[in-house]
């Protein structure tokens, strides 16, 4: 499965997902809102004119709203995985970037059946690639913190690069100093050949 190191080869993996999971929040809060304004109309106008469309109209806005508090639910036990440091709380979110991925597409497919407008189909599209692209991340993400979990004593980002030299370097001896060596690999203080280790007989 692919993996990457970064999100979008600057960010951390952790520091993006936060700051995707906030954006996220807030946008669904407000989503959330707007539904219910929604319904809320689609009420009082059903009350006086007892239209069918109406009624249908209102089950699948009642749909939307129950996802979008199912998916808040969903991030904030992936948030709470995240800062606790658990890779299975974020098992529930995988759900919700498949689902909403899938939905995305087969609304791309309709759009393109119906040709809905060559703008809609644009953003689609782009949507999706960044859907893809955020479960990669997620994914990654996972993966280190579960490989942290299963050994704690072992630093997980094996694929990080460390930060490059100065590109100009004075003439002579007087150098810049280098960046610093990322060590990678953490031994414990009791392994066997380290200071404060027991004696091998």
């Amino acid at each position: 499965m692919l993996t990457v190191s970064h999100c979008f080869r600057c960010v951390d993996l952790k520091q993006g997902f936060l700051t995707y999971t906030i954006i996220s929040l807030i946008h669904r809060i407000f989503l959330v809102c707007t539904i219910c304004y929604v319904t809320i109309s689609l009420f009082s106008i059903l009350r006086y004119q007892q239209q069918q469309e109406g009624f249908v109209i209102l089950a699948i806005v009642g749909s939307l709203l129950l996802w979008c508090v199912l998916t808040l639910m969903f991030l904030g036990i992936a948030i709470k995985g995240m800062m606790q440091g658990r890779s299975s709380l974020l098992k529930p979110y995988f759900a919700v970037v498949i689902i909403e991925t899938i939905a995305r597409a087969i609304v791309l497919l309709l759009s393109f059946v119906y040709f809905t407008g060559f703008f809609n189909c644009i953003i689609l599209i782009i949507l999706i690639c960044f859907d893809v692209y955020h479960w990669i991340c997620l994914y990654s993400l996972f993966v280190k913190m579960r490989a942290y979990e299963r050994c704690p004593t072992v630093a997980v980002y094996q694929n990080s690069r460390p930060p490059m030299p100065p590109m100009y370097q004075p003439s002579g001896g007087n150098r810049y100093p280098g960046p610093p060596q990322q060590n990678f690999y953490t031994v414990p203080s009791n392994a066997i050949g380290t200071q404060g280790s027991p004696a091998q007989v």
